[in-house]
C-alpha cells in the first residue's frame, strides 16, 4: 500500500510540474520565405519582421561578405510582453532581444514591444531596429562565430539603422545616443582594449564603460564600413576570421594600418555634420510574399520554446529539459521532444541517455536523419579510444557498435541540412583504419563549410599520420593548425607528427637515404616552437650524422629560434650557395624571406 501511494505521488508530482510552465497567449508559425517566426504577438508584425530579415540578408550578402557553406535554418521568436518573455531572457541583463546558436539552428528572440534597459524602463530602440541588430548576430554566428565582440556589436549597431521603401534600402545612418557620447567623453578606451574585450569583461555586461564600447564599435565599424578600401579590409579581416586565423594575428594582418591612420580623429569623424551612409537599389523575393500560419497547441509551443533554450547553453538547460518533459506528459511519442532530451543528454556526456531517448524514435521513425547523426556521434564520442594513441595503428579492429555508428552517420551526412559534428565523428571512427580516406573526405566537407569547428585539422593531422601520409601531415599541420592554434593546444598534435617523422628518418637512414632523413627532420625543425620536440628532432639529427652542409643550417635555425636574426641571416647568407641545388634549397629561401622580414620588423 505504501509503495502504492509513493508511486501515485510521484505521478501526481510530475503531472503537476507539466503543468507549472505557464505559456501565456495563443502561438502560431509563420513562415515567411526561409525564416520561420514563432510569436503570441501580432502575425502582422511578425509576418513585416520576416520580410525584413530576408531584405536585409540580400543586403548583407551585397556587402562581399562570405556565406557559410552550411546555413542553419533561422527561427525568429517574437514574445508580446516583458510577462511571456522573461523566462527565456538569457542574463540579469533583462536585454531586449538576444541571439541562440544551436547545432541545428540559429535563434534570435526579441520583444515585439519596444524594449526594456537593466532597470526595466522603456529604451529607444524600435522592434525593427532590434530585431536587425539581432539578425546581424544570427547572420554572423553561421559565417563566423569567433568574430571578436567589437566588430560583433559594431557591425549589429551599424546594421540596426536599416530602413527600407518602396524601392530602396538605407544603411548607417547616425546614431545620436552614440554621437552625444564620444562628443562629451574626455577619454576613450585604447584600440588594445577595445578589440580584446569578451562577453566575460564588465565592459559588456553593465559596466560603467558599457555606453562607451558600444559607442566605439559602431563608431570604428562605420569608419571601417563606409569606404571602400576599409571596407576590403575589413571583409579581408572577416575571411581570415572564417577560416580561422587568430583575431589577433587578422587584426595586424587586415586592420592595423587602417585604424592607425584613423588616429585622433574618430571624435571629428563621429560629430561631423554629415555622417557617410549607404542608399541601395532594394531587391526583393517573390518567396517573401508567400506566408503559411500554422497555429500550435500546447505541446507543439513547450517543444519549440525547450528547443530556443537548448541554445542558449548550460545555465538554460535545466529550463528546457522541464519543457521537453511537459511536452511528452502531454504527447508521450513527441519525437522533437524526445531529440530535444537527447540533444540536452549528449552535451551532458551521457550517451546511455542518448540512446535510452533515441532508440525509440528509430523504431517509430527509422528514417529520422536527425536522431541518426546524434545517436551516431554520442556512440562513437563513448569510445575514448579511438582518439587515443593506440588507436592510430592501422588495422585495429572496429567495436560492432562503432561499425553501427558509421552506418547512422553515413546515413546523417546527407541531410538538407546536416551538422558538423556528425562528420566529425565519422571521421573520428576511421583513426585505426588502414584506408582513412573516407574519414579525410568527411572532414574536408567539414574544413571546406565550417573551418571554426574545433578539432577539425587536428583530427586530420592524426588520419594521414596513421595512414602513413606524412608529407601531407606535415602540410596540413603548418598551413592550417600551426596558425589557428595556440601553442599549448597544439603540442600533442605536434608531437604525435614529429614522432612519426623520427620513426621514418631511422627507416630512411637505415636504408642508406640518409641525406633524404635529414631533410625530414629539418623540415619538422623549422617552424616549432617546443623545446622538447626541438631537442627531441635534435638528437636524432646527431644519431643519423648528417651532412656537415646540413649541420650548419640546423646551427642558422637555433639563432633564429633564439630570436638572433641578424647572425641567422648572415651565416644563411653565406650557406646559400652550398645549398643551392639541394632539397633545403626551397626552404631555405623561405627562411632568408622570414628573416629579412622580421629584420625590417625590427628596425
Amino acid at each position: 500500500m505504501r509503495i502504492a501511494l509513493i508511486v501515485l505521488l510521484v505521478i501526481v508530482l510530475s503531472s503537476v510540474a507539466a503543468h507549472s510552465i505557464e505559456i501565456r497567449g495563443d502561438w502560431v508559425q509563420i513562415q515567411v520565405g526561409d525564416v520561420a517566426v514563432f510569436t503570441n504577438d501580432d502575425d502582422d508584425k511578425a509576418i513585416q519582421f520576416a520580410r525584413k530579415i530576408n531584405l536585409l540578408k540580400r543586403t548583407l550578402r551585397a556587402f562581399a561578405m562570405v556565406e557559410p557553406g552550411w546555413e542553419r535554418p533561422l527561427r525568429l521568436y517574437v514574445f508580446k510582453d516583458l510577462e511571456s518573455y522573461g523566462p527565456y531572457t538569457v542574463s540579469s541583463k533583462k536585454a531586449a532581444g538576444f541571439t541562440a546558436a544551436g547545432e541545428s539552428s540559429v535563434s534570435i528572440a526579441m520583444l515585439g514591444m519596444y524594449g526594456v534597459n537593466r532597470r526595466g524602463r522603456a529604451n529607444y530602440a524600435a522592434p525593427a531596429e532590434l530585431m536587425a541588430h539581432e539578425y546581424v548576430h544570427a547572420f554572423l554566428a553561421e559565417y563566423a562565430p569567433r568574430i571578436p565582440l567589437w566588430l560583433n556589436e559594431g557591425l549589429a549597431e551599424f546594421f540596426r539603422t536599416y530602413r527600407v521603401d518602396d524601392d530602396h534600402v538605407y544603411i548607417g545612418a547616425p546614431i545620436e545616443y552614440y554621437q552625444l557620447l564620444l562628443k562629451q567623453q574626455g577619454q576613450y578606451m585604447t584600440t588594445a582594449r577595445l578589440i580584446t574585450r569578451t562577453g566575460e569583461d564588465e565592459e559588456y555586461h553593465g559596466g560603467m564603460n558599457t555606453g562607451l564600447f558600444y559607442a566605439q564599435s559602431w563608431a570604428n565599424t562605420h569608419y571601417l564600413m563606409t569606404q571602400k578600401e576599409r571596407r576590403q579590409g575589413l571583409n579581408s579581416f572577416l575571411r581570415d576570421i572564417h577560416d580561422g586565423v587568430p583575431e589577433l594575428t587578422a587584426f595586424s594582418r587586415d586592420l592595423e594600418e587602417r585604424f592607425a591612420r584613423q588616429g585622433g580623429q574618430l571624435r571629428n569623424y563621429v560629430t561631423q555634420h554629415k555622417v557617410p551612409t549607404f542608399k541601395l537599389k532594394r531587391k526583393d523575393n517573390p518567396d517573401d510574399q508567400t506566408v503559411t500560419r500554422t497555429k500550435l497547441d500546447r505541446a507543439t509551443t513547450l517543444v519549440r520554446l525547450g528547443e530556443l533554450m537548448v541554445g542558449m547553453g548550460a545555465a538554460k538547460a535545466p529550463d528546457a529539459q522541464a519543457h521537453f518533459e511537459a511536452c511528452l506528459q502531454e504527447e508521450p511519442h513527441n519525437i522533437d521532444a524526445q531529440i530535444g532530451l537527447a540533444r540536452l543528454a549528449f552535451h551532458r556526456g551521457d550517451t546511455e541517455s542518448v540512446r535510452e531517448y533515441l532508440n525509440p524514435v528509430l523504431v517509430s521513425d527509422p528514417a529520422n536523419l536527425r536522431a541518426k547523426g546524434m545517436l551516431g556521434y554520442a556512440m562513437i564520442r563513448q569510445h575514448d579510444e579511438l582518439l587515443g594513441d593506440d588507436a592510430w595503428a592501422p588495422g585495429a579492429e572496429l567495436p560492432e557498435d562503432v561499425q553501427q555508428a558509421r552506418k547512422y552517420l553515413r546515413a546523417a551526412m546527407v541531410a538538407e541540412v546536416p551538422e558538423p559534428g556528425w562528420f566529425f565523428a565519422y571521421a573520428v571512427s576511421f583513426g585505426g583504419a588502414e584506408d582513412p580516406a573516407p574519414g579525410v573526405e568527411a572532414l574536408e566537407a567539414v574544413i571546406a563549410a565550417a573551418p571554426w569547428y574545433a578539432g577539425s585539422f587536428d583530427l586530420l593531422v592524426r588520419l594521414h599520420c596513421s595512414a602513413g601520409q606524412l608529407e601531407r601531415a606535415r602540410d596540413v599541420f603548418d598551413r592550417e593548425l600551426r596558425v589557428r592554434e595556440l601553442p599549448t593546444e597544439r603540442y600533442e598534435t605536434e608531437m604525435l607528427l614529429v614522432s612519426a617523422e623520427v620513426e621514418r628518418s631511422e627507416q630512411l637512414f637505415q636504408s642508406g637515404a640518409a641525406d633524404e632523413a635529414a631533410v625530414l627532420l629539418i623540415t619538422a625543425l623549422t617552424p616549432t616552437d617546443f623545446g622538447v620536440v626541438r631537442e627531441f628532432i635534435r638528437r636524432q639529427l646527431t644519431r643519423i650524422q648528417i651532412d656537415l652542409v646540413y649541420q650548419r643550417y640546423v646551427e642558422v635555425l637555433e639563432f633564429e629560434h633564439a630570436g638572433d636574426y641578424a647572425r641567422a641571416l648572415e651565416d644563411l647568407d653565406v650557406l646559400m650557395p652550398e645549398l643551392d641545388g639541394s632539397a633545403l634549397t626551397e626552404l631555405a629561401q623561405e627562411l632568408r624571406e622570414h628573416l629579412v622580414a622580421v629584420g625590417k620588423a625590427g628596425a
